[in-house]
């Protein structure tokens, strides 16, 4: 007997809930355990202001986390801007005195005011704003901070960002939570919910980058995907575009969670997290240089031994707000 049409059929727009039980079906895999990822925002910015439009953003992100039970962290690095103040005061500095035989050089712009302007709405907000050197033990991160400090007088202002790698698995381990880059707001993410790690050891961690860069081709779904979040019901071609839309989106999280991290969630104190910690700290004192966060991504994967099921645990990464968030891609290339 021939399939009846289903031309005409109307869908109600998926719940987050219910969207996550999809993405389950799609993954092959189960999502949610009994290890609870706490209810903290953090991000990291260190060195100048941002953006006026990303600190709205963050205002608007921490107003609803407040009034939903979550706390946001803002994380900075004061070693970072110790280094790069003490630069500009001495810039300035240069400028004053008398000039008689040269012209007077013109002062570098202090961006300082305009950075406690934005920390301080940012705390009225309901922000934490925190050095990262609080997490401190035995100065190890204090010298990385320096160096990364003068790097970015160098122009190198890489090692800033790759030092930021380190500060977000330090925040969450010590913490827990969910660390995003300051380009990406909450979005449509249901608050409401606990969230809780998909591996059943409650190690592997919840990433869900899902883009590089403004030419990624999965941003025309991820549009379409927002776009018909504002209706309650869809039609079957909709529902169908909806469909194709996710699994898009599933599929890029799985491959990118081995090399973004623009987002990680996990509880805090686990050993994956302390083991990627730790080789970290032993590649940079070994080398002298700074290395990628995302070269840990094997650690953070599988854990120090490296063994176990690479494409499974690529699943357990997949968080079910993957596609809730509003991601840009430019204001966290410190």
């Amino acid at each position: 007997m021939p399939r009846a049409s289903t031309a005409g059929q109307m869908h109600l727009h998926p719940s987050q809930a219910q969207e996550a039980l999809i993405i389950s079906g799609i993954l092959g895999s189960p999502m949610g355990t009994t290890h609870a990822i706490p209810k903290n925002i953090h991000r990291f910015w260190t060195g100048g202001p941002m953006s006026p439009a990303v600190v709205d953003e963050l205002i608007s992100d921490g107003l609803r986390a407040k009034r939903a039970g979550w706390t946001c962290h803002l994380w900075y690095s004061d070693e970072v801007e110790r280094v790069l103040d003490s630069h500009l005061e001495g810039a300035i500095a240069k400028t004053k005195g008398v000039f008689i035989f040269s012209k007077r050089p013109q002062a570098p712009e202090d961006k300082r005011p305009l950075r406690a302007i934005q920390r301080r709405r940012l705390e009225q907000a309901g922000f934490r704003v925190l050095a990262i050197e609080r997490l401190d033990s035995g100065g190890w991160l204090t010298k990385l901070a320096s160096r990364a400090g003068h790097s970015a007088l160098a122009g190198i202002w890489d090692d800033v960002k790759y030092f930021s790698d380190l500060a977000r698995l330090l925040y969450l381990y010590f913490v827990g939570g969910i660390h995003m880059d300051v380009d990406i707001s909450l979005g449509d993410m249901d608050l409401t919910q606990q969230y809780f790690h998909n591996d059943p050891a409650g190690q592997v961690p919840l990433m869900g980058s899902l883009l590089r860069d403004q030419r990624d081709a999965l941003i025309p779904k991820l549009r379409y995907l927002k776009r018909i979040r504002q209706q309650s019901l869809l039609t079957q071609e909709e529902y169908d575009e909806y469909r194709d839309a996710l699994r898009a989106a599933v599929t890029k999280g799985v491959n990118a969670a081995g090399m973004l991290n623009a987002l990680i969630g996990s509880r805090g104190g686990t050993t994956h997290l302390k083991d990627a910690i730790a080789e970290y700290r032993r590649r940079t004192d070994g080398t002298g240089d700074f290395i990628t966060g995302m070269g840990l991504a094997p650690i953070l994967l599988l854990g120090s031994a490296r063994a176990g099921n690479l494409d499974q645990a690529l699943k357990w990464t997949v968080p079910p707000y993957l596609v809730r968030l509003d991601p840009d891609t430019e204001e966290s290339n410190l």
